[in-house]
């Protein structure tokens, strides 16, 4: 059983990234020389970023930042984990490609401590997300099973009410003719 269900983590992730987007349109060197930061690009011996207080690329990156947030809260709020279940796998491997490519390549465009902290907390987010997703999917699959298990021995029993027993014995016909089909196919 997970400590934290799967949104809890992804709201805890979006409000990361809504403090680090807005950090960055504000006080950038916040983000940028943050001991986390360092000390992580440090132990990968990765190049370090320094802060250019007129650069404009802050700003981009902060509202980057937020456009990925706005994209998560809809589907969050709906409880649309179908959508987080392909979503976070995704991001996952990408950005697991990209800490990879960070920690053995050597283009510092993408090689240096930004890119690789970014990528190491969605790895992190995802791996806990993805795991809690799978482990709250099976939960579901096991209750709706054991629902189903309950309706069809009602049925059997003669315990449905006329209305729920026709549409019941439609379903199962529906289902049979799909299998028949599936055969026909094979």
């Amino acid at each position: 059983m997970a400590i934290f269900s799967s949104r809890v983590l992804i709201s805890a992730r979006l409000i990361l990234l809504s403090f680090v987007a807005y950090q960055m349109i504000v006080s950038p060197r916040t983000v940028i020389e943050y001991s986390g930061v360092m000390v992580l690009s440090s132990s990968m011996n990765l190049p370090l970023l320094m802060v250019n207080e007129k650069s404009p690329i802050y700003g981009t990156i902060g509202v980057v930042l937020i456009s990925v947030v706005l994209s998560d809260i809809g589907p969050l709020f709906e409880g649309n984990s179908s959508y987080f279940e392909s979503t976070i796998f995704i991001r996952l491997s990408f950005f697991f490609g990209l800490c990879a490519y960070c920690y053995l390549g050597t283009w510092v465009v993408l090689c240096n401590s930004i890119v690789f902290t970014y990528s190491f907390l969605e790895v992190w987010f995802g791996i806990l997300t993805f795991s809690t997703l799978k482990e709250e999917k099976l939960t579901r699959a096991k209750k709706d099973m054991s629902a189903e298990a309950e309706y069809s021995e009602k049925y059997q029993r003669g315990e449905l009410p006329a209305e729920e027993e026709q549409k019941y014995e439609e379903t199962l016909k529906e289902e049979e003719y799909k299998k028949i089909m599936e055969e026909f196919k094979n």
